[in-house]
Formats: structure tokens, sequence, C-alpha cells
């Protein structure tokens, strides 16, 4: 390893690590909910790297309330006098309003604030305290449903969809709509969902009766059916299943798979569809069906778990 090399190794931090969030509740919150970021390649580069630095440290502290920013950032050493303030980078993607010290942020948060728009719901535990959406109490799903609620009855919204999820809401909101999807009926057709004797009529049908995007129906159906039809008693069943789900796969990749041969594409298929049949079964052991009707999801809102959907 050259001198060079050594020398952006010694100074070079992991920008996941030296960043941290925290979230107070009150102006003397002394225990304020406080994490890491999962990534933060669309701010520091893909190597989420910063370099020049020793015991870097950069602090995002937000009211939990208003999220009016403080910015802070301390080191013991720099390699490069006037190289560049690591907060600068962070701050293009903040509000101008961000205070850089806890003076000028303890006076703004002060000052009177109310929540913008038209109050839709809010939540309450059993014991009457105001439910945190950031302590992990189950306000992510209440709030994803209250929404869907709000699209369903809205004659003017045709399909729900969300714009580059991430892999813990797309967790979060498989568990909402099996839920859902489980309470309204839709999977207790026992002679359509047990016997896996699924139209394309019945399929569209239900997609739009639901407002749900194609993939996100076809996906949890292929969870309802691994969970309700006879695949395990009834091999004709499990051999629909198959074709089902790999029918799909094939469609979504049909370009790369058929550049492939007979065999290959035959072994890609099924090695695809064993990946997602596990991950449909981790989804699925998280979501608790009772014998009303009703489904509850019993997993915590973050999903540690990074594997891109198919």
């Amino acid at each position: 390893m050259t001198s060079i090399e050594n020398l952006a190794k010694e100074w070079a931090v992991n920008s996941n690590e030296v960043l941290r969030v925290s979230l107070y509740s009150g102006a003397d919150d002394k225990e304020p909910v406080t994490f890491g970021p999962v990534f933060t390649y669309p701010i520091y580069g893909d190597a989420e790297t910063i370099y020049g630095f020793k015991d870097l440290t950069i602090d995002l502290k937000f009211d939990e309330t208003s999220m009016l920013p403080l910015l802070e950032c301390s080191w013991s050493k720099r390699l490069i006098e006037d190289s560049e303030d690591p907060k600068k980078t962070l701050l293009e993607y903040l509000p101008e309003d961000t205070s850089m010290t806890e003076e000028q942020w303890l006076e703004k948060r002060k000052e009177p604030f109310e929540i913008p728009g038209t109050l839709v719901e809010s939540f309450t535990d059993k014991e009457g305290d105001e439910y945190n959406i950031y302590r992990g109490r189950g306000v992510g799903g209440a709030f994803y449903e209250t929404l869907v609620q709000i699209f369903l009855k809205d004659k003017a919204v045709r399909e729900i969809s969300v714009e580059d999820p991430s892999e813990a809401f797309d967790d979060l909101r498989d568990r909402c709509d099996l839920t859902r999807l489980y309470e309204n009926g839709t999977w207790t057709n026992s002679d359509l969902i047990k016997s896996v004797h699924i139209t394309p009529e019945w399929i569209e049908a239900t997609r739009e009766h639901n407002k749900m995007t194609t993939r996100q129906f076809d996906r949890c159906l292929e969870m309802a059916l691994l969970k309700f039809a006879d695949i395990d008693a009834d091999p004709t069943v499990a051999r629909r299943y198959r074709l089902l789900v790999k029918k799909r796969l094939y469609l979504r990749n049909k370009e790369p798979l058929d550049e492939m041969s007979k065999e290959e594409k035959k072994e890609k298929l099924e090695e695809t569809f064993e990946v997602l049949k596990e991950d449909y079964l981790r989804i699925l052991s998280k979501v608790k069906f009772d014998k009303k009707r009703s489904a509850v999801s019993t997993a915590e809102e973050e999903s540690s778990f990074k594997k891109q959907k198919i």
C-alpha cells in the first residue's frame, strides 16, 4: 500500500457511522430518540466516506413537532485547514432556517408552531398517552391504513401507488395490505383461494376494487395463496401456484430470460421462485390471522432485512 493510500485510509471515516440523528420532544428533553442513517450515499457519494478529519461527529437534531433542524459538527484534527466543512455538504439538503448553534435552535423552538393542514386522525395508546411515530409503536401502519381508507373513499383516486419505497416500508405495506384484504373477505373465498383457480378477470376486478397497483396486488395474492391454499396437501394445487408465480416472474424479466437457453431459463425461474417464497414466508410470519376474519400485524415497523422485492 502506498503512502497516499495509507494517508487516505487514516483520514477516512464512514459517513453512516459519524452522522447521528436525534428527535427532541421538548426543550428540556434529556432522552431524545437517537439513531444512525441506513445509508448516506445520496449525500456523501457511493463510498459513503468523508476524508480529512479525525474523531468526526455530525449531529443532526430535530424538534419532533416542527421538524426544525439543528446541525452541529466537531472533530479533533483536520488534515487541511481550509478543506470543506462536512456541514456544508449536508446543508445543501436542509432548509434555510437550519440552526447552527444550540442557543439559536432553542430560541426558535420557543416560537409558536401550528402543524399545517387538517387533522385527519390522532392515535393514543390504552394508557391514554399519545403515540410517537418514531418509537416503534405501530403508528406507521395505522398512518398508512388511514391514508388508504381516505383514498378508497375518494372517487377521483383510481390507484394507490408509492414512489421509490424503502425496504422497511415495503414490508409494512405488505403486512397492511394483507391484513386489509383478509378483513374485507378477499382471501376468504375458499373455492378460489384454496384451489388456486384464479382467473385474470377476478384478479383485475379485485385489484381495481382495492385500488392497488398490479405488482403489489400480485405479490399480496401470491402471499395469500401461500398461506391459505392447499399447496402442501394437494400436488395439483401446488403446481398451479408455482405456474402462477413463475408466469409473473417470467413476464417481469422476459428480456434477460429470453437470452438464456431453455434449461438455464428453467433453473433461473426455479431459483428465483424459491428465493421469493422464502421472503413471502418471512413476511407472513409477522402477520397474525385470527379466527374472526381480522389480521393483526405483530411485526416491528423497522426491518433490517435488505432485499430487493422481486
